[in-house]
């Protein structure tokens, strides 16, 4: 494995590799969940282009620890979403934002919090399908900048 190709395989390969980060998830919502973590790793590592291994691993440290706990957030959220009341939907969506603004970096815009409450009013009380809640935090957090949405994989 060298150069672009070589970190976007090691980085996909870190990510599919940990099970914590989808321990209490069915297969289906690992999977979602999985898609959403390697296609992060796989832009984290697009943006080292021209640099050399030492420079692209110090750039692609910090982006791939937010993914991983971005990953775990939304594993705790979404595997104990019944349980949590609003106060800690609150408190796990913010994680999720706090790690999203450093893998996606300086161009990405952060949902207001005019819209985290709209969000967290519509998926408040709705039947719960673990997958496509995943799905939607995703395209949630995705959705304030273009940047961010050009990470969903068609």
């Amino acid at each position: 494995m060298d150069g672009i190709k070589g970190r976007i395989e090691k980085a996909a390969q870190s990510i599919l590799e940990n099970e914590m980060l989808t321990a209490d998830l069915d297969d289906e919502a690992a999977n979602v969940l999985l898609d959403w973590g390697v296609t992060c790793a796989r832009v984290i590592s697009q943006g080292t282009l021209g640099l050399d291994e030492m420079e692209a691993e110090d750039a692609m440290y910090q982006p791939m620890r937010a993914t991983r706990r971005m990953m775990r957030a939304i594993n705790k959220w979404v595997s104990r979403y019944e349980i949590l009341g609003d106060d800690g939907h609150v408190e796990i969506l913010e994680k999720i934002i706090t790690q999203a603004s450093i893998i996606y970096g300086s161009d990405y815009i952060p949902p207001t919090s005019d819209r985290r409450n709209a969000f967290l009013s519509e998926i408040k009380g709705s039947i719960v399908d673990i997958p496509q809640l995943i799905t939607k935090i995703r395209n949630f957090v995705e959705g304030e900048t273009s940047s961010a949405s050009n990470l969903s994989v068609s």
